[in-house]
């Protein structure tokens, strides 16, 4: 359709009816404004003011549409072949759009899975011997910040200083936090390193040192970092309901477990060859740990929220994890088909200290 040609039409027709635009824009109804850019070509009349335009100058609407009177067959073929290739071009602008749309969606999705899979890692930090223990450590990194929790420190000699540190690649000690309290927590922003470089965080996390200072001498540890989360899975997979009663609170007596559990630095502790307990009456969690020199097995059980997590690892690689929260099962690392017998394992243990 020819704008022009459908307003120079639209002029002419008004102009033997002796109308002005105004009043012509009066008849319609429309602003004076409106009948001025159909003359000039600018727009063109919608539905309902073409049907106006065919009442008062007594025309039809294939021949406004086409600017002119006395209109032949193939004109209105013409118009037909137009109107049907101006709805094509239409439909044609929409798919584009839609499709650009869609690109632009996929390529967001793509960059935000990039950007976000595997990005978030939590490390558990546990460590035995006969001079220093280290219980319920955490260090979680995200793409934007650090956090670093070194865990209760305790000895039987008197903590005065407890230093953190890692080597660089020429075997340099570099200091990260060096304090007299009994433990360490820390947190870092990307972009403001006070303590954890985020670009040589690998370098750090391999070569990490602690060095628990005595009266009379010193005690270095190096930190084995536990894998214990991290958000590399597309879809969470949960396990059946163990059963219909599942492990509840009840199952735990903890008023006769603190009994026979000594009380040191606020944390009650017990050992037995290479079983470790602890409990952490602040957070409400039961921690044991079996030391062996091939395989390490570690249970956290958190009473308030019913929920146990396990980790088994060798060579400080995990090669099992599961949680159970609620009877849910999740597993999250390796094969957790004997999860039953697992979970059996932790409570018979917890139980035989009453």
């Amino acid at each position: 359709m020819d704008n022009k040609k459908i307003g120079s039409f639209i002029c002419e027709l008004r102009k033997e009816k002796e109308l002005t635009q105004y009043e012509l824009a009066e008849k319609i109804p429309v602003s004076r404004e409106a009948i001025s850019k159909w003359e000039r070509g600018v727009n063109k009349p919608d539905k309902s003011c073409i049907q106006s335009l065919c009442r008062i100058f007594d025309v039809t609407p294939e021949e406004i549409i086409l600017g002119k009177k006395e209109i032949e067959k193939k004109d209105t073929e013409n118009l037909t072949l137009d109107l049907y290739e101006d709805i094509n071009k239409k439909k044609v602008i929409v798919k584009l759009c839609l499709t650009i749309i869609l690109i632009i969606s996929f390529l967001f999705l793509i960059y935000y899975f990039i950007e976000n899979y595997n990005s978030i890692h939590v490390y558990t930090i546990n460590y035995n011997d006969d001079n220093v223990t280290i219980t319920n450590g955490i260090f979680t990194t995200t793409k934007e910040k650090i956090y670093f929790y070194l865990g209760e420190v305790t000895s039987d000699k008197d903590i005065k200083k407890i230093k953190l540190y890692y080597k660089d690649k020429f075997k340099n000690e570099k200091l990260i936090y060096a304090t007299d309290e009994a433990n360490i927590m820390l947190y870092d922003y990307r972009g403001y390193n006070a303590y954890f470089n985020f670009e040589d965080l690998k370098r750090i996390m391999e070569n990490a040192y602690v060095e628990v200072e005595f009266e009379d001498d010193k005690h270095t540890i190096k930190i084995d970092f536990v894998n214990d989360f991290s958000n590399k899975k597309i879809f969470n997979k949960k396990e059946n309901n163990i059963s219909d009663n599942g492990y509840i609170n009840d199952k735990i007596n903890i008023n006769k477990i603190k009994e026979k559990l000594t009380l040191e630095n606020d944390l009650y502790t017990y050992s037995n060859n290479k079983i470790y307990i602890t409990y952490d009456e602040d957070i409400n969690m039961i921690n044991l740990v079996i030391d062996d020199k091939k395989i390490n097995k570690e249970w956290n059980y958190y009473i308030d929220l019913n929920l146990l997590s396990y980790n088994e690892y060798s060579n400080k690689e995990v090669i099992s994890s599961f949680t159970n929260q609620d009877n849910n099962i999740e597993c999250l690392t390796g094969e957790c088909g004997n999860y039953k017998e697992i979970m059996d394992y932790f409570f018979d243990e917890i139980n035989k200290l009453y």
